[in-house]
């Protein structure tokens, strides 16, 4: 048999042992389970309910309202010697948090003065900073990092001593690392509690929590950054997997093992909802040539007056009388201008709000004559509405609970006794050579499988997706270990 050791790249489904290089007192997947990894306790106190979801880290528990938490006694070998001790905690943050509001740790802390914390981690609304705050010589010691973690993914690890603090936090656009100095003695408290959230204080943290671990003993600065880097691949032992082999004495020999060329490809929608402003830059249009009219030049004259004045010789007798009629002049033909024209378009604006659905295509502007055209297939709006101006704008239809439902399935996102029923059946199938088909020709055996799992009578459409699903998934794990070898 040959050993292999693999670290975990993301977060265990059901139970995993830590690992033991790290002296592990307490870890807690609190979006899968209240019960403590290490010390089997079960975190059973609640001020105010947290909820469940899936974050980008997998299953989490969310914090978004004041004294939402889950709690438990401090165990003595999580308080240990007072000495030293330190903590991971990975999840998300979301809106603006209350004033020093707990994310977790051991700790204390219910007259917001005074605290008597060992170690713990906050936020602070001031600047959207972290804090690592805990108690020595009997009152609180704090450093706190630059700021700027408003919302998203987050990465938290920090280690403290009777002299020493340090905290390296990570998220999507910020890496940072703050550390400073104390003196005298660590301590805890009797009634010191291992909390996920904030349970003591009218106080809300608005964050959700994958994984929180902690230490008897103070991780060096090397085990801290490799935690902030990849902590499930460090905080969990590595998973062994046992290959059977044969041999029939020496071997000696070269392996060669050349790796055919990978292909990942993914196929599916992807909806952006915001708003998009485009202000198109001044467009300059020149033209040089002959402009040619055609057409008919009416002209009117008015009435013509002629006086005249002087002398006769002689008496004249009779009457001049002239009425010039009106004169008109009419000239029919082509008149040709020759020369260049320049114009100079003023800034075109184009805005548009709102969700107009998948658009798949080519968007094509000539500004010549001002000419768009525009070819590829767009969402139909679910109805136009008139406006002022000439124009509609489209107003959108919220999808129904069903549609939300069919995406989360074929997105593979189930809750997880769905997914454990779904491993389980696959496995019925998993040793035939191509289980997939097997299971399409014959799925009555992991049916009953699956079903007898999840305590459920009748076999939905969803089930049999998340039983494919689980079978592919399998598959691919077992190739990637063949890969290894």
């Amino acid at each position: 048999m040959l050993l292999i050791r693999t670290p975990r790249s993301n977060q265990p489904q059901g139970t995993a042992e830590g690992n033991p290089d790290l002296a592990l007192s307490s870890l807690v997947l609190p979006g899968q389970s209240d019960f403590d990894l290490i010390s089997g306790e079960r975190l059973s106190g609640v001020a105010a309910t947290p909820t469940k979801g899936v974050g980008v880290f997998g299953p989490q528990l969310k914090f978004d309202a004041s004294q939402e938490a889950v709690y438990g006694t401090a165990t003595a070998l999580q308080k240990g010697s007072g000495a030293a001790a330190s903590i991971v905690w990975v999840g998300e943050l979301f809106a603006a948090p209350d004033a020093y509001a707990s994310l977790g740790g051991i700790t204390y802390d219910a007259a917001n003065n005074n605290p008597y914390i060992f170690v713990e981690l906050k936020r602070n609304f001031a600047s959207n900073n972290l804090f690592l705050s805990h108690s020595v010589g009997g009152s609180a010691a704090n450093i706190t990092n630059a700021g700027n973690y408003t919302s998203g993914f987050v990465v938290i690890v920090a280690a403290v001593t009777s002299g020493r603090q340090v905290m390296y936090s990570r998220s999507a656009t910020v890496r940072e690392r703050v550390s400073g100095t104390t003196t005298g003695s660590m301590s805890s408290t009797a009634t010191s509690r291992l909390e996920i959230g904030e349970s003591l204080n009218a106080r809300n943290p608005q964050a959700a929590c994958a994984m929180q671990a902690m230490s008897f003993r103070a991780w060096t600065d090397a085990e801290l950054e490799q935690i902030l880097d990849d902590p499930f691949g460090q905080v969990f032992a590595r998973r062994s997997i046992w290959i059977p082999v044969s041999a029939a004495g020496g071997v000696s020999g070269t392996l060669a093992k050349t790796n055919a060329n990978d292909t990942s490809a993914a196929t599916g929608t992807t909806t952006v909802t915001g708003t998009l402003a485009k202000t198109n830059g001044s467009d300059t249009s020149a033209a040089s040539g002959t402009t040619t009219i055609v057409g008919t030049l009416a002209r009117s004259n008015a009435n013509d007056t002629s006086a005249a004045s002087g002398a006769v010789g002689s008496g004249v007798s009779g009457t001049v009388a002239y009425s010039n009629v009106n004169d008109t002049s009419a000239a029919t033909g082509t008149t040709t201008v020759v020369g260049t024209s320049a114009a100079t378009n003023a800034n075109d604006s184009a805005v548009a709000s709102g969700w107009a659905g998948t658009v798949s295509g080519t968007v094509a502007v000539t500004n010549e004559n001002d000419t768009a055209t525009a070819s590829g297939v767009a969402t139909q709006p679910a109805e136009l509405t008139p406006q002022g101006g000439g124009g509609w704008l489209p107003r959108m239809r919220r999808k129904t609970r069903k549609e939300l439902h069919a995406e989360r399935v074929r997105l593979g996102i189930l809750p997880p006794d769905v997914v454990k029923a779904a491993q389980k059946a696959a496995a019925v199938v998993l040793d035939e050579p191509s289980p997939v088909k097997a299971y399409r020709a014959d799925p009555e055996a992991a049916n009953k499988v699956f079903l007898r799992e999840l305590g459920a009578t009748k076999m939905l459409p969803d089930y049999t997706r998340a039983i494919q699903i689980q079978i592919e998934l399998m598959q691919q794990e077992e190739e990637e270990i063949l890969l290894l070898l």
